[in-house]
């Protein structure tokens, strides 16, 4: 079972995917390792951690996809801070999906920040 959701960027310059992951007892580094995508030649992805480490300053990791496959060099992972229309599609991918709000780590407050 895949335990993340691939949510294309079509109208961002920086970002070609949102990889959304949902369950907050996989390692944040195991889910890198295991995340395949259709073989493209790079790709430029955004993590969404929400569900793993909470809302905070630390929900949002950049990487690339080499490949297909994610790059297993922890140095080419970078947290940031995104504008408020990819932390919309962020959120808007958490409240499409309720099931998995229900169980993360979130708390009372940030699932209702969220609706």
């Amino acid at each position: 079972m895949k335990n993340y959701i691939v949510t294309k960027l079509e109208k961002n310059d920086k970002y070609d995917l949102l990889i959304t992951l949902l369950d907050y007892e996989i390692l944040i580094s195991t889910y890198i390792k295991t995340i395949t995508l259709p073989e493209t030649p790079c790709t430029h992805v955004l993590l969404d951690t929400a569900l793993c480490s909470g809302v905070n300053p630390y929900r949002f990791i950049e990487t690339t996809i080499d490949h297909g496959t994610m790059s297993a060099c922890m140095q080419d992972i970078q947290i940031i801070t995104v504008d408020d229309i990819l932390l919309a599609t962020a959120n808007k991918v958490l409240t499409d999906n309720p099931k998995y709000i229900e169980t993360s780590i979130l708390t009372e407050s940030q699932i209702e920040k969220l609706k």
